[in-house]
């Protein structure tokens, strides 16, 4: 087996292993160029050079000053509804843009909702419920969902 290894999510090799017998555990270790969110994947080929697909993206964060991938990160999830923004302190979280990210264990996170001009924030489902902000313990994977409704014209 030859193992190949994606470090940024876009599905092509960046790393390839040396062959291996299959079964062999297999140690590596990457070195990321900058602070950020990666998704990490890989997949295996055998002996006959078929490969296999990848596997499901692992969600890496590597923070400023920490080069080296936290394993027991928790995914927040902000499905939004409506016109209108979402933000999280830590950053992370920017819905509009950005409605999926990775924080580590046990961080705890505060989502506050920005309606756009002409629109209301009608409240959270999910993790939270109602209009003011969102504290969250990211113990585990959660979702939560932002409603925006648009006011009536004048």
């Amino acid at each position: 087996m030859i193992y190949q290894w994606d470090w940024n999510g876009d599905e092509a090799v960046d790393t390839e292993g040396e062959r291996v017998a299959s079964g062999t555990t297999v140690t590596l270790s990457h070195s990321f160029d900058s602070p950020g969110m990666y998704s990490v994947q890989c997949r295996a080929m055998d002996a006959k050079g078929e490969l296999g697909s990848w596997s499901d993206p692992i969600p890496v964060r590597i923070s400023q000053g920490s080069f080296t991938p936290q394993s027991g990160d928790s995914t927040l999830t902000v499905s939004r509804f409506g016109n209108g923004t979402v933000i999280s302190i830590p950053a992370g979280i920017h819905c509009g843009d950005t409605c999926t990210a990775s924080f580590p264990s046990n961080t705890s996170v505060a989502l506050t909702a920005t309606p756009d001009s002409g629109w209301s924030f009608a409240g959270r489902g999910g993790e939270c419920r109602g209009t003011s902000t969102c504290n969250l313990t990211m113990d585990a994977d959660k979702s939560v969902i932002a409603t925006f409704y648009q006011l009536p014209s004048a």
